[in-house]
Parts: structure tokens; C-alpha cells; sequence
């Protein structure tokens, strides 16, 4: 990972940290790539998931509950 996008995941793993500390709910949202795979728009470092929208959203959850070291319903995954 090059060092401007490194930072980029710091920070957005922070500030994601502080609002869950604070009981709000970040948002991230996943994105059908238009070959069978879905990314989150807003952690792009997360590899893309290959698998149903369903399936996608589910396992979307858990990469972020895992990168984040929290409950995995305390933030929210929508279709983007």
C-alpha cells in the first residue's frame, strides 16, 4: 500500500473509531463493479468481494467490522 493511501486508511479507520465511540453510525456503501464483484466506495483498500448483492453486503460487513475491531452491527452497509 503506498504511503499516501496508508495514511488515508489511518485516518478513516480513526475518525470511523471516534464516531462509534460517540454511538453515531458510519456508513459505507458497496458498489457492483459490472463483473460480478463489489467494492466499498469509501475503503478502497478492502479487497473486492465476489458474490451475490446479499452476500456481498453480509461479507462487506464483516471486512469492515474486522478492519475496524468492532461489533459488526455497529456501523451501517448499504448498496451504493
Amino acid at each position: 500500500m503506498p504511503a499516501d493511501e496508508f495514511r488515508r486508511a489511518e485516518a478513516a479507520w480513526s475518525a470511523a473509531r471516534r464516531m462509534i465511540a460517540r454511538k453515531e453510525r458510519p456508513c459505507y456503501r458497496v458498489a457492483e463493479t459490472g463483473d460480478g464483484t463489489y467494492h466499498l466506495i469509501e475503503l478502497p483498500w478492502i479487497a473486492p468481494v465476489a458474490a451475490s448483492r446479499r452476500t456481498a453486503l453480509a461479507r462487506a460487513r464483516d471486512a469492515v467490522a474486522r478492519w475496524l475491531e468492532v461489533d459488526p452491527g455497529s456501523f451501517d452497509i448499504e448498496a451504493g
